[in-house]
C-alpha cells in the first residue's frame, strides 16, 4: 500500500511544483509587465514635459529675436543710407547718438539704450565715440574684432553683433554696416546696450510676451511662474535669470542667433505646473514594490530552469542560425541596433551626441538599403526592364554630398577620403541610380584601400562627356579580370580567403545603370597606386546660373533588345 501513497504523494508534489512554478512565472510576468508600464509611463511624461520646455526655450528665442530687430531700429536705419566714399563723408557718432536718444526720450517704441555709440572708420581704423567714456582696452577690441565678424556680415543683413571679454567684463556690441554707393562696407556704426535697458527691453519683455500661457491653456499665469529662464554668455557666464528660479530636470535649450548676441538661452519648468501639463501629473515610483515582487519572482524562478531548459537550447540554436547570416547583412543591422538602443535608453547626455548617434544608424541604414537596392536592381534588370528617368541634375553637387556621406565611414577604417570635383558640371541622368552606383564604388574602394592610405574622388568635363573617377590605394585588378569583375557573382581568386566580402553584385549594377545611361565604365591602374574605376556619362555640359531649375524631367524607359 505504501508504493502507490508514494506515487501519489510524488504525483501530488510534482502537481503542487508545477503550479507553485506556473503562479510564480505568472507573477514575474505580470512584475515586470508592470515595471515597464511604469518605466514607460514615467517616460512618456518626461518626453512631454521636455517637449514642453523645449517648446517655450523655441517662443522665447523668436520672440527675443523679434526684440532685438526691433530695438535696433534707430541703429539700422541710421547705417542703411549709403554715402560716399570718403571718411569725411560719414556722419558723427554724435549724430547717432542724438537720433537714439531722441526715440529712447519719447518712447514712442521699444529701443534700447545705449551706454554709448560709435564710429569706425574701416579705412584708416579711427574710432569715434558719442555717450559714455569708452576705456581704450575697449575700443582695441571692438576695432580688432570687426574684421571678423564682418566676415559673416550678409548684405541682406542689417545689423550684427560682437561678443566676448573686455576690460576685464563680459560684453555685447551691436554694429550695423554702412555701405558706400558700390556696396562695399566703409564703416561701422554701433552701440554697447546698457545692461538694464536691454533687461528690461529685451530679455524681460521677451518672456513677457513669448505666449507661453498657451502650453497649459491658461491664460492667467504669468511667464515667470511657468518657466524660468536664463541666457549666457558663450564662455558660459550668465548674463540675464528671470526672477523665479525653478529646478527641474525639464529644461529646454536654445541659441540666439550670432547677430542676435549668440546667448545659450536655457527655459526651466515649474515644478509645481506638472499637474496642469501633464493629466495625473508625475507618476509615484512603484520601486518598492515592484522590487519585492521581482526578489521573489527572482528567488523562486530556478525551479523553472530545468522546464526551459529546452526552450533556451531552442534559442541557442535560433542564435547560432542567425549569426550564420551572410556578414554584409549582419553588421549594419548590429550598428543600428547598438545605436538605437544607446538612444531610447537615454545614455545620451547632449545633443550633439545624439545626432553623432543617429547619423551613424543614418549611414549604417544607408548601407543596408544600399544592399536590398543592389538585390532589387539585379532582380528586376534580369527580368529585362528598367526605367531610367533622365533629367539634368548638377553632377558636381551630387558627387560631393555622396562623398561627404563616406567620409565617416572612411575615417572608421583609417582611409583618408580626399575629393577632387570639377564645378558646376552637369548630366541628363537618373540621380538615385548614379549615386547608387557611385555608392558601390565607393564602398568597394575602402575594402581595399588598405587602413592609414587614401581613397580619392574625382570628377571633370571632357567636352559633351562628364567623367567620375574613385581611386584606391589597394592591390589594383590585373588585366586579365577587368572584364570578369563587371559580371555578378564574379569573385578574383586572390580575395576568395579574404575577410572582405561582399553581394558580388555590386559592380554588375554600376555597369548595368552606366550602360543604360548610353555610358561606358572602365577599371584600369591608378596614378597613385592601385585600380581606378572610372565611369563616363554622356549629354554632359557646364551649367548655367538655373539649368538645372528649368530642366524637365524625360523618362527614358530601358529595354533589353531596343539597343
Amino acid at each position: 500500500m505504501k508504493v502507490p501513497a508514494q506515487l501519489r504523494e510524488h504525483r501530488n508534489a510534482a502537481l503542487m511544483v508545477a503550479i507553485l512554478a506556473f503562479m510564480l512565472l505568472a507573477v514575474g510576468v505580470l512584475t515586470h509587465q508592470a515595471w515597464r508600464t511604469a518605466r514607460t509611463h514615467e517616460r512618456a511624461v518626461n518626453t512631454a514635459l521636455q517637449g514642453y520646455a523645449t517648446f517655450a526655450a523655441a517662443l522665447y528665442r523668436e520672440r527675443l529675436e523679434a526684440l532685438t530687430f526691433t530695438s535696433l531700429s534707430p541703429m539700422r536705419v541710421f547705417a542703411s543710407n549709403r554715402v560716399g566714399d570718403r571718411a569725411r563723408a560719414f556722419p558723427s557718432a554724435r549724430t547717432l547718438h542724438d537720433s537714439v536718444m531722441a526715440v529712447v526720450n519719447c518712447r514712442c517704441r521699444t529701443v534700447l539704450q545705449p551706454n554709448y555709440v560709435f564710429r569706425v572708420d574701416l579705412a584708416s581704423g579711427e574710432f569715434e565715440s558719442a555717450g559714455d567714456s569708452v576705456p581704450y582696452e575697449v575700443q582695441r577690441w571692438i576695432v580688432a574684432s570687426l574684421p571678423a565678424s564682418l566676415k559673416d556680415y550678409q548684405r541682406t543683413q542689417t545689423y550684427g553683433s560682437v561678443v566676448g571679454p573686455a576690460n576685464g567684463a563680459e560684453r555685447v556690441v551691436y554694429f550695423s554696416a554702412r555701405r558706400n554707393a558700390r556696396g562695399d562696407v566703409t564703416a561701422v556704426y554701433g552701440m554697447e546696450p546698457a545692461r538694464a535697458s536691454m533687461d528690461s527691453s529685451v530679455f524681460e519683455e521677451g518672456l513677457d510676451e513669448a505666449m507661453l500661457q498657451g502650453v497649459v491653456l491658461d491664460d492667467s499665469i504669468p511667464n515667470d511662474s511657468l518657466v524660468t529662464v536664463r541666457a549666457f554668455f558663450k564662455s558660459g557666464t550668465l548674463r540675464f535669470a528671470s526672477r523665479n528660479g525653478f529646478t527641474s530636470p525639464h529644461v529646454g535649450k536654445e541659441k540666439l542667433s550670432e547677430q542676435g548676441g549668440g546667448f545659450a538661452l536655457t527655459a526651466t519648468l515649474n515644478p509645481a505646473i506638472v499637474g496642469r501639463l501633464v493629466v495625473g501629473g508625475m507618476p509615484k515610483s512603484q520601486l518598492p514594490l515592484l522590487l519585492g515582487l521581482m526578489v521573489l519572482t527572482l528567488a523562486l524562478v530556478a525551479a523553472a530552469i530545468v522546464l526551459t531548459w529546452r526552450t533556451w537550447t531552442l534559442a541557442r540554436m535560433r542564435a547560432d542560425f542567425t549569426s550564420s547570416v551572410s556578414h554584409d547583412l549582419r553588421t549594419p543591422v548590429t550598428q543600428i541596433l547598438l545605436f538605437a538602443e544607446t538612444i531610447s535608453l537615454g545614455r545620451l547626455r547632449t545633443v550633439a551626441e545624439c545626432r553623432r548617434e543617429a547619423r551613424v544608424i543614418a549611414e549604417e541604414g544607408r548601407r543596408l538599403l544600399d544592399l536590398i537596392e543592389n538585390v532589387l536592381h539585379f532582380a528586376r534588370s534580369e527580368r529585362y526592364e528598367l526605367p531610367i528617368n533622365r533629367r539634368l541634375t548638377n553632377l558636381s553637387v551630387l558627387v560631393r554630398d555622396v562623398v561627404d556621406t563616406f567620409e565617416p565611414m572612411a575615417a572608421a577604417v583609417g582611409v583618408s577620403l580626399r575629393a577632387t570635383i570639377e564645378e558646376d558640371v552637369g548630366a541628363r541622368i537618373d540621380a538615385p541610380a548614379l549615386q547608387r552606383c557611385l555608392r558601390n564604388v565607393l564602398d568597394n574602394a575602402l575594402k581595399y584601400a588598405h587602413a592609414g592610405k587614401e581613397a580619392s574622388v574625382g570628377l571633370v568635363l571632357m567636352g559633351s562627356r562628364a567623367s567620375v573617377w574613385v581611386d584606391d590605394r589597394g592591390p589594383g585588378i590585373p588585366s586579365a579580370d577587368r572584364q570578369r569583375i563587371w559580371q555578378a557573382f564574379v569573385r578574383l581568386d586572390r580575395d576568395m580567403n579574404q575577410a572582405t566580402g561582399g553581394s558580388g553584385i555590386g559592380l554588375a549594377v554600376v555597369r548595368d545603370i552606366i550602360v543604360r545611361h548610353g555610358g561606358v565604365v572602365r577599371v584600369e591602374d591608378a596614378p597613385g597606386g592601385g585600380a581606378r574605376f572610372v565611369m563616363e556619362l554622356p549629354e554632359a555640359c557646364r551649367l548655367g546660373p538655373r539649368a538645372v531649375e528649368d530642366a524637365a524631367p524625360r523618362d527614358d524607359t530601358y529595354r533589353v533588345g531596343e539597343g
